[in-house]
């Protein structure tokens, strides 16, 4: 009799991981459509918006599969800037944990089933090397998304403190951190965070303190369509012009066949 409640408690286990393999491999396969769906339709904004740009400036994605499994599929994510047609390159090693309960989020104790879960670290190649630089070694970026079973990506980029100096330029990011979420019928939200920005060059000179920029699209069918919140504890900016504010607002409104912000 015992023999017999092992056997049975062990086909019952066994149907569970196969059951939770098929539908693992299912779930990932059809977040992996819908990524390629979303670096489309991201090369296609890219696009029309170097349209109105001068020549030899473009933002291009590559999403390339390197291996597929049951729970787990690695990407390599290339992102190509062009400017006067040098291109530079960054590579994104992508871990994609299939649902409905990737083990990164268990571990987490984040219990809602989701599609996929994707973890990105920039590799140290090509220009990412220049991002190490600048972090003193430390991993410059990271970023995490959630594929919701609605199709919306989730993100959460977070970088390390950067800093750069040459001649009379200077550069310096706080550690901080970008959320985009998806509100729905094909519209995101933003919020990007920094305790600390300055910009040093020998002309001109900007410091944010406790800086914070939100961004609320409006038109589905554009990147670009959006109101744009922005707020700073401290600004001080020092060019043609000097100002100085405490606890500067301001608010942009975006429409793209305006091609400007409009106040």
């Amino acid at each position: 009799m015992k023999h017999k409640k092992k056997f049975y408690f062990f086909v019952f286990v066994l149907a569970l991981i196969v059951g939770h393999g098929t539908v693992s491999w299912w779930v990932g396969e059809r977040a992996e459509r819908l990524s390629i769906q979303q670096v489309n339709h991201l090369n296609q904004q890219f696009r029309e918006f170097a349209q109105n740009k001068p020549a030899g400036k473009s933002i291009q994605l590559e999403l390339d599969t390197v291996k597929r499994g049951i729970w787990s599929s690695q990407r390599l994510l290339t992102i190509i800037f062009t400017h006067d047609n040098e291109q530079s390159l960054f590579f994104f090693e992508d871990e994609l944990e299939h649902g409905p309960w990737p083990w990164s989020r268990l571990k987490e104790q984040q219990w809602t089933p989701v599609l996929a879960y994707s973890q990105m670290h920039l590799l140290k190649r090509a220009a990412g090397k220049q991002l190490y630089d600048w972090s003193l070694g430390k991993e410059p970026l990271q970023i995490t998304t959630g594929i919701d079973w609605g199709g919306q990506f989730n993100s959460l980029w977070q970088w390390a403190a950067l800093g750069y100096k040459s001649g009379h330029e200077r550069f310096v990011l706080g550690a901080g951190d970008l959320k985009i979420w998806g509100i729905g019928q094909g519209r995101y939200q933003l919020k990007a965070q920094t305790p600390a920005f300055s910009y040093q060059s020998q002309d001109e000179q900007l410091r944010l303190i406790d800086a914070e920029l939100r961004w609320l699209s409006t038109n589905p069918a554009s990147l670009y369509d959006g109101q744009l919140y922005f707020n700073a504890r401290e600004v001080a900016w020092d060019a043609e012009m000097h100002l100085r504010a405490d606890g500067l607002t301001v608010e942009f409104i975006q429409r793209r066949e305006d091609e400007l912000f409009t106040f």
